[in-house]
């Protein structure tokens, strides 16, 4: 039987990509820092720090067929897998949509900075140029991985992920529309108008990727993004609908004001991820949709937050704190009486 090492798998990603390789007739082992992982559903699992000097080495030990990276989030941690190529029959790992840049140089990014939102088409395929490969951003880094693995002597695939979501996670967008469900609001501010789209990614398909890159070693970059990405006025009628709710939307013509009208999707242009390279050279076909895909999430949010505050459990989500200034948007709605 052949074996898969999925390292950083007790998270969002790495749960169902051990259950679809598990499927796929894979031995699977995760790995990840935690000593107390909650219930990884029958899969085995073991503590490894990668950072820590030889854990790495002895984890992979004799080998495997297959290593599945989640957690390659410096230059240092790809040239741990290129060193240990000899034992690794073959690599993927989860880069990020946000490698891209747009013909002047911009990117998403730089964006936050700058004020300057990339001119990307749509959708973004392959071919689009990359940020420069560096050891400080977090698209600079991955770029600098994918080059680093791409040189290596095991067989490297690179997803490039949208807006991901799905249980486990430490950063839920949807928290954006749950919470304010869960807080009794029946008005949402959407800036332009609530037709904003920037892609996402659900479980099920970044883990059908994975199986088909499996099948398909070694053939470097491609985009991993839902069919038919939804508008941000979708995306919370959909959660709304999940739990019940309506929200009356009121939305601004452009630019939030301040607060007021901005969300984890309030991109002032659309950014949509091509994945026909995938479908044309691994073989894959989506298997669900967004709006199918994210009620699992919304569900695993609602009872991760009953009796914690969403501190302890969104730690990767602090940004998303500024969306959230009631007293901004009830003075807002005041002024339009």
């Amino acid at each position: 039987m052949a074996t898969a090492l999925v390292l950083g798998g007790s998270g969002q990603m790495g749960r169902p990509i051990a259950r679809r390789l598990v499927a796929e007739g894979y031995d699977v082992t995760v790995a990840a820092r935690s000593t107390n992982p909650p219930d990884m559903d029958g899969l085995r699992y073991v503590s490894c720090d990668r950072d820590a000097p030889g854990a790495l080495d002895a984890l992979v030990g004799d080998g495997f067929d297959l290593l599945v990276d989640i957690v390659t989030m410096t230059p240092a941690h790809a040239h741990q897998i290129v060193d240990l190529a000899d034992r690794i029959g073959a690599v993927i790992t989860t880069s990020t949509g946000a490698v891209y840049c747009d013909e002047e140089g911009h990117s998403l990014i730089s964006a936050r900075t700058t004020g300057i939102f990339p001119n990307f088409p749509c959708p973004i395929t392959e071919t689009q140029p990359l940020v420069p490969p560096d050891d400080e951003t977090y698209s600079g880094r991955k770029v600098a991985i994918e080059q680093i693995l791409g040189a290596g002597s095991a067989p490297a695939t690179y997803l490039r992920v949208a807006a991901y979501h799905g249980a486990h996670t430490r950063h839920a967008r949807e928290w954006f529309f749950a919470q304010r469900v869960r807080d009794g609001r029946n008005v949402v501010f959407l800036a332009h108008g609530g037709d904003t789209i920037f892609n996402t990614t659900s479980p099920e398909n970044l883990a059908e990727m994975v199986a088909c890159a499996a099948r398909n070693p070694g053939r470097g970059a491609f985009n991993c993004a839902d069919p038919d990405p939804p508008t941000a006025r979708e995306i919370g009628r959909v959660i709304a609908r999940h739990l019940g709710h309506a929200f009356t939307e009121v939305l601004l013509p452009g630019e939030s004001v301040g607060p007021v009208g901005s969300s984890p999707w309030a991109v002032p242009k659309p950014f949509v991820l091509d994945t026909t390279r995938a479908q044309r050279e691994l073989g894959y076909q989506p298997q669900t949709t967004y709006a199918e895909s994210v009620p699992a999430t919304v569900d695993w949010l609602v009872a991760a937050l009953a009796g914690k505050t969403w501190r302890e459990v969104l730690t990767g989500s602090p940004y998303l704190e500024t969306m959230f200034d009631y007293d901004a948007e009830d003075a807002y709605l005041a002024g339009l009486v």
